[in-house]
């Protein structure tokens, strides 16, 4: 009898947390759940990608094969490919287009993502962005470090109206953040379908109408072939010159080079980007160096509390899948998410 095997593949090292060991943690509970199960580890991707084996573990490339589970940040085409009995996967963050090859989206296998553990601090981020931008911050830390007393008018969120495109865990929470600094909110996706704490909803055939409201745009939805680039020159046009963008979830959904056509016009007042189309954001790229964008590395959605959240995440749907129960956060690859 073939001993049915576990792959547990921990988060790559630029995620940038102090401790890279958010999979190994679990692996005493994932292991009383999944009794009878072989479990293997990987302390970091390029452990599997590379070929090597590593003083953790055996496992290589070719060891793959017989695996019937993956915990993994991001598989690997190559991988994938020897991955003959694989049956479910699972991606360590929410958004799951960085690993969605058409060879994975073609697959047989299920995968699962860790959608919902970082809505809560994606939409604080979001707030913290808006409110920087309104309140002069940069200007404020650049005085500071010159020693000069130098004071501008400042705006408020009061009153103003904020668009959110995606209305998944972060945009409703972000939405009902809104409403507590007394903010019109705006919502748009798929359906019109209500949404609680958003005003107003628009589909995409209604974007100009969307837009032409928003003093602030805010990016919560994911990066799939429906939502890239929807956001370009024509449609920057449409907004407000004292409007903002900000991007917490997924770079690529507003082309960059619309973007920053549209800030060095003037035909926005600003832009806060946590989430960019290439990461790391390479250092010639134009956004570090723009007098009017704040550039944050992409840390909207980390932290101590979203690695518990991604834990219970995990550790149900093992349950679930031992128990024959239907799994959480399955995605729907052909919509990429």
């Amino acid at each position: 009898m073939s001993v049915r095997k576990i792959l547990l593949m921990d988060r790559p090292s630029y995620w940038g947390s102090e401790k890279q060991n958010l999979v190994k943690d679990l692996i005493p509970e994932i292991r009383k759940i999944t009794q009878g199960f072989q479990i293997e580890y990987l302390d970091k991707q390029a452990d599997l990608d590379s070929n090597e084996t590593t003083k953790r573990t055996l496992i290589t490339r070719d060891a793959i094969s017989d695996v019937e589970i993956v915990v993994s940040f991001d598989l690997g085409k190559e991988a994938l490919l020897k991955a003959n009995k694989l049956k479910w996967l699972h991606i360590l963050s929410a958004g799951v287009d960085h690993a969605l090859y058409p060879e994975l989206i073609e697959h047989h296998s299920t995968m699962t993502s860790s959608k919902g553990s970082g809505g809560i601090p994606m939409a604080e981020t979001a707030i913290m962005l808006m409110l920087m931008l309104t309140k002069n911050a940069t200007h404020y830390f650049k005085s500071q470090q010159q020693k000069q007393w130098q004071i501008r008018q400042n705006g408020e969120l009061s009153g103003m109206t904020t668009g959110i495109i995606g209305l998944g865990h972060s945009g409703a929470d972000l939405a009902r953040k809104c409403k507590a600094f007394n903010m019109r909110t705006l919502g748009l996706r798929k359906t019109n379908q209500p949404c609680m704490d958003i005003d107003k909803m628009f589909t995409i055939d209604n974007l100009p109408q969307f837009l032409s409201q928003s003093d602030f745009l805010i990016i919560t939805t994911p990066n799939t072939p429906e939502t890239n680039s929807m956001i370009g020159v024509n449609e920057l046009r449409i907004m407000k010159p004292t409007s903002y963008i900000i991007v917490t979830s997924r770079g690529g959904v507003i082309n960059d080079d619309a973007l920053i056509q549209a800030l060095d016009q003037g035909l926005i007042s600003g832009a806060a980007l946590d989430a960019h189309t290439t990461e790391p954001l390479p250092p010639e790229n134009p956004f570090w160096t723009h007098p009017n964008v704040i550039v944050t590395p992409h840390m909207a959605a980390g932290g101590q509390l979203i690695e518990e959240r991604t834990h219970k995440i995990l550790l149900d749907n093992f349950e679930r899948y031992i128990l024959g129960d239907n799994l959480l956060n399955i995605v729907d690859k052909k919509a990429g998410y």
